[in-house]
This record gives C-alpha cells, sequence and structure tokens, in this order.
C-alpha cells in the first residue's frame, strides 16, 4: 500500500487550525494592511478601485491556498434539470433589475459583483469551509460535524465583516454581520448540496448584484456605507433566519446524497 507523506500539521488539531488562523490573519493583513491603502493612492474612481481591488483578492486567496492550506476546490457543475432551472431563474432574475437601470453602468458594476463573490466563495467555502470540513469530519462523517462545520465557517463569514467599521457605522455593521451569517449558512448549504463553487458563486452574484446595482441607480456612489439605507436589528435577524431555513430546506437530509465530493470520499474511505 503506498502512502503519502503528511506535513506533521495535518494530523495534529492545534497546528491545523493555527495554520488557518495564521492564513486568514495574513490574507487580511495583506488586503487591508497593504493592497487597500495603495489602491487608495491610485487616480481611479471608487468603481474603478473597487474592481482592482477583487480583482486581486481572488488572486491573492489563490495564491495563498496554493502555498499554505492546499485545500482542493471543486468547481464542477453537475448537469442536471434543477440546475439548469436555477441557473436561468437566476439569469431573468437579473434581468428584472438591469432593465430599469442605465445600461453604461452594467458591465462594471456586473465585473464588481463577481469578482466579489469569487473571492468570497473562494476563501469561505471553497477554502475555509473546506478545511474545516475535512479535519472535523475525517473521523465521523455526521449530521452534526456537517452543522458544525457550517456554522463555524459562517460565523468566520460574518466576523470578516468588522472591517467595514472602516467606512459605515456600528448599527450598520452589525446588521450586515447577522445577515451575512445566515448568507453563509445558505451558500455553505449550495457548496454541501451541490459540490460546486460555481454554484455559489452564482448564488452569491444573486443576492449582492441587485443591491449594488440598485444603490448606484440612486446614489451613484460604490461607498458601502452608502448602501444600508435604513436598518435595523430585528430586520436583519428575519433576513438572517429567512437565508439560514432556506440553506436548511437546501441541503439533502442523508448526507449521502448530496454532491460535495469530500462527502463521498469520506463515506468509501472511513477512518479507522
Amino acid at each position: 500500500m503506498i502512502t503519502q507523506n503528511k506535513p506533521n500539521w495535518v494530523n495534529n488539531p492545534r497546528k491545523w487550525i493555527w495554520m488557518l488562523v495564521g492564513f486568514i490573519i495574513i490574507e487580511k493583513f495583506l488586503e487591508n494592511g497593504i493592497l487597500v491603502p495603495v489602491l487608495l493612492k491610485l487616480p481611479f474612481g471608487d468603481l474603478t478601485s473597487n474592481i482592482l481591488y477583487k480583482g486581486i483578492e481572488v488572486l491573492l486567496v489563490l495564491g495563498l491556498n496554493i502555498w499554505l492550506i492546499k485545500q482542493k476546490l471543486y468547481f464542477s457543475v453537475n448537469v442536471s434539470l434543477k440546475t439548469t432551472l436555477f441557473f436561468l431563474f437566476g439569469i431573468v432574475y437579473i434581468s428584472l433589475f438591469i432593465s430599469s437601470g442605465p445600461v453604461k453602468l452594467l458591465p462594471p458594476i456586473i465585473l464588481w459583483t463577481l469578482l466579489t463573490a469569487i473571492s468570497e466563495e473562494l476563501l469561505f467555502r471553497g477554502v475555509i469551509f473546506g478545511d474545516l470540513f475535512k479535519r472535523l469530519t475525517q473521523r465521523h462523517l455526521t449530521k452534526r460535524s456537517v452543522a458544525i462545520t457550517i456554522g463555524l465557517s459562517s460565523l468566520l463569514f460574518s466576523l470578516q465583516h468588522l472591517s467595514n467599521l472602516a467606512n459605515q457605522s456600528l448599527l450598520d455593521t452589525v446588521c450586515q454581520m447577522i445577515e451575512t451569517f445566515g448568507m453563509g449558512i445558505l451558500l455553505a448549504a449550495i457548496y454541501v448540496r451541490t459540490g460546486s463553487l460555481i454554484t455559489t458563486i452564482f448564488a452569491h452574484f444573486l443576492i449582492d448584484f441587485p443591491i449594488l446595482y440598485l444603490s448606484q441607480i440612486s446614489t451613484g456612489s460604490t461607498s458601502t456605507a452608502n448602501m444600508s439605507g435604513n436598518v435595523s436589528v430585528v430586520g436583519s435577524i428575519i433576513v438572517a433566519i429567512v437565508y439560514a431555513l432556506v440553506g436548511i430546506v437546501v441541503i439533502r437530509s442523508k448526507l449521502a446524497n448530496n454532491k460535495l465530493p469530500a462527502i463521498t470520499h469520506t463515506m468509501e474511505n472511513p477512518a479507522n
């Protein structure tokens, strides 16, 4: 039997936790400590700067994953009637918004929203959820271990929005964190159900695009501080609960019926 030589931290819980924490800290330091200050000094508008920011963030996440975590990312889409209908519904849904606004804003906002969805899905569903899933289910694949993985990755997804305190109020940030926690549950459930980051990226895009596009029509500003409008904690909790409930509906009750390759691999190769 051929065995692979694995790094010492793979089977050491403390070491892999610190490796994952280190990954997040390094990514956020490079992003907010270096990338953002550099972009602020460049002679670009807000929209162009946001596109550059998210594009570089995609490369940053991919590079750090190759260097540190080496987490496998799953992109293959299982073509089925439900998947096809989902993508068609999404296209129709987006067309309802873009038909009511200026065409000139459409290409840059689509690019900005798409890069945002790609960067966040690569980081939080692809790398963080994928690595947590691998570690927390390598001995016992149960609904509880999957739920814990979804909860932890969603919490980290929510906490990363604390950085928005730099350009929006505390109330706006708290409401955003509440909503993104529920959104994280939904997107993680979609990833488990479909086994494809393409699907989660598209779902993320569907959630973000109307907000960003309509904000441009009404205010003409790309600052996240101007996108919140009137917010309330109760309203955000309701939104988060809706996201979470949809996630529960999306994910299959029987784990084996979900498409995430890591589930199939774990069931075929249970730990001794």
